[in-house]
């Protein structure tokens, strides 16, 4: 069985948090506080206007808007958060969310994109899904892969921003996405986001 098989939440994340983004639709009780204290020495402190989420249970912590609403295992997602509706003509609310897979053993990072590409592209092919940018980076010292692209959901034409990493034998997915016309204004909070992200 391939390992595109075995991911059962990647492309199913992606479509959620953004359907789950737009006007009206809520997340239920925003939480308030983190899943548990940071580990010692991880994390730096949060940049100004962000608060740090830390998920002992899953291995990571990242920062997120501070005025963000956030909610804990939504839909297939670890945390969500999804900025505040910006006025009556705000139809879609930018937004982030983590993803943690078990993956098996000995995965590595350019096994984990190559399935995480290939199923994106299978899933999204009827709905002008389209690669803008791929390419290798790091996250707090974590090898990680960051791709741009962008598709359709219904009525909705999105553009996002996704890192994906291993270690420990999970697979992390971090995505940020918004309309494609909102994008470049929101990439410096989408890069804060996936900068800040941290597996230990």
């Amino acid at each position: 069985m391939s390992l595109a098989r075995t991911l059962p939440t990647f492309v199913a994340f992606a479509a959620c948090a953004l359907a789950a983004a737009t006007t009206g639709c809520t997340l239920g009780p925003a939480t308030r506080s983190a899943s548990g204290p940071a580990p010692a020495g991880r994390a730096a402190p949060p940049a100004a206007g962000f608060r740090t989420y830390h998920n002992p249970a899953r291995g990571f912590s990242i920062t997120f808007p501070a005025d963000w609403e956030r909610k804990e295992n939504f839909r297939g997602m670890v945390v969500v958060a999804i900025s505040p509706q910006a006025g009556p003509d705000d139809t879609f609310r930018e937004n982030a969310a983590v993803v943690v897979e078990d993956l098996p053993a000995g995965t590595a990072l350019d096994v984990y994109e190559k399935a995480c590409r290939e199923k994106l592209a299978a899933s999204f092919k009827d709905h002008g899904y389209r690669e803008h940018e791929s390419s290798r980076t790091s996250l707090a010292g974590c090898d990680a892969v960051r791709l741009v692209y962008s598709h359709r959901k219904d009525d909705f034409a999105m553009k996002l921003i996704t890192w994906l990493a291993v270690k420990g034998g999970r697979g992390y997915v971090i995505c940020c996405g918004s309309t494609p016309a909102e994008f470049d204004g929101n990439l410096p909070v989408f890069e804060q986001i996936g900068g800040s992200f941290i597996a230990y």
